[in-house]
């Protein structure tokens, strides 16, 4: 996801999804900072990570990565999603 507003501040970027957190420039505008937590939630739940980052002339981009599907064949790890779907009957 990304946007071609003011951009965030470097020191402010890590603390983007936390919960009920707004940085100094949405501190002016309607909201309650819970919007972005709310995407990390299951994002992290499922083994995977959210960052954000901003550029010099503004903008800023968010990423979420989410692992991938295990080799056929092979081991799943602990929270890995294709684990917890398999567990929950969703594959056969």
């Amino acid at each position: 996801m990304a946007d071609t507003g003011p951009g965030i501040p470097d020191d402010e970027l890590p603390h983007v999804v936390d919960r009920l957190w707004r940085g100094t420039r949405a501190r002016t505008t309607d909201g309650s900072g819970i919007g972005l937590a709310v995407v990390k939630e299951p994002v992290t739940a499922h083994g995977g990570t959210v960052t954000a980052a901003s550029g010099p002339d503004g903008g800023a981009r968010l990423t979420l990565r989410l692992p991938g599907p295990a080799p056929h064949g092979s081991r799943l790890g602990p929270g890995s999603v294709q684990a917890a779907s398999y567990l929950s009957g969703k594959y056969p």
